[in-house]
């Protein structure tokens, strides 16, 4: 019997890319899964795709949510509650980036940037906090390897996720006791669409070399260290942020 089985787990983001994949591996392992993005159309696809994985209809909400706005993600965490009682797990990965250096960036877009990527999770994770305490549940922060390494041209963008790394420490420091483990996920390149819709042609992240595994990763690398992460197989684990990368941001290979 799978340690998720039944677990309420909340995952932002969830229409497309990385979110669509945790959300059908996901599926497999039978939790009850709250799906929330701001395109119904691709929330339907991914309800479709869980369902398809074996997870009954009742098991799975989706929910419109814009997670820039508070009543947004307090509709969320309210209707999650009434729906099916309780949350044992928050995934964080609902993410927006805009190409630029810092002469470049202009403030809207910082806003929006921080909004989406460090206010949201630290907003959404506050909420669920009360109830991840009854639970001894897990959030799991889906930020990037560009925390670490940064990138010139997507200036604002490192800026959030090296932000959202800390926050992971911060909130697992302050949780652990309680019994909620707090972890991060850096997935370097990742075959999907944000990076294109961020302005950056794919040999502008790549470079020349795809790392020491010598490729891109695919969504499914990232939901795979996910589930672990959520699951008992990673019980004694807490305040790590994990590269899913092919080794790009080992500093022997930088």
């Amino acid at each position: 019997m799978s340690s998720l089985e039944g677990k309420v787990i909340i995952i932002t983001g969830a229409s497309a890319g990385i979110g669509e994949s945790i959300a059908v591996l996901l599926a497999r392992y039978k939790p009850k899964l709250v799906l929330a993005a701001r395109g119904t159309t691709g929330l339907e696809f991914t309800r479709k795709q869980c369902q398809d994985a074996g997870l009954a209809a009742n098991s799975i909400l989706t929910l419109q949510c814009d997670v820039s706005k508070d009543d947004n993600l307090e509709n969320l965490v309210q209707t999650t509650i009434q729906t099916f009682g309780s949350i044992y797990g928050l995934v964080n990965n609902a993410g927006y980036g805009v190409a630029g250096n810092i002469e470049q960036t202009n403030m809207k877009d910082y806003d929006g940037i921080m909004r989406v990527n460090m206010r949201a999770p630290f907003y959404l994770s506050k909420l669920c906090i009360p109830h991840l305490k009854t639970s001894k549940g897990c959030v799991i922060n889906v930020s990037s390897i560009v925390s670490k390494t940064g990138i010139a041209d997507l200036a604002a963008y490192s800026l959030s996720k090296a932000a959202l790394d800390h926050f992971t420490h911060l909130l697992a420091a302050e949780t652990g006791p309680s019994g909620v483990r707090v972890n991060s996920v850096n997935p370097g390149y990742i075959r999907t669409l944000a990076f294109q819709k961020a302005g950056l042609s794919e040999k502008q992240i790549v470079g020349i070399e795809a790392g020491p595994l010598d490729r891109v990763g695919e969504t499914e690398d990232v939901a795979k260290l996910v589930k672990f992460l959520l699951s008992d197989e990673s019980s004694y684990i807490t305040g790590e942020t994990i590269c899913v990368d092919g080794g790009r941001a080992n500093p022997v290979f930088s």
